[in-house]
């Protein structure tokens, strides 16, 4: 329950913000991000905790793309995406 809430807490914060590109568009593209979004945590330098964070959205958004709601997929995958990123 409490990952579900910091689902849709991030989901809330991201959809505040100004609108970004949607890449996520169908099915195919959907599940090649979220493996794609696996891919970034192998080389992901970050905490524990915040690793974790990003798993559980990443799972929530490859969910979600069964179920074919990319948009929320997609923005679920630019926060794990972001989490996940080294500079």
């Amino acid at each position: 329950m409490k990952k579900i809430a910091l689902a849709l807490t991030a989901l809330s914060l991201l959809t505040a913000a100004p609108a970004m590109a949607q890449t996520v568009k169908d099915k195919r593209t959907c599940i090649r991000a979220v493996e794609d979004a696996k891919g970034a945590r192998e080389d992901a330098a970050i905490a524990a905790k915040t690793m974790a964070e990003a798993d559980d959205l990443i799972r929530i958004a490859e969910h979600l793309c069964t179920q074919g709601n990319f948009v929320y997929a997609d923005t679920l995958l630019q926060l794990a995406r972001g989490m996940l990123a080294n500079e």
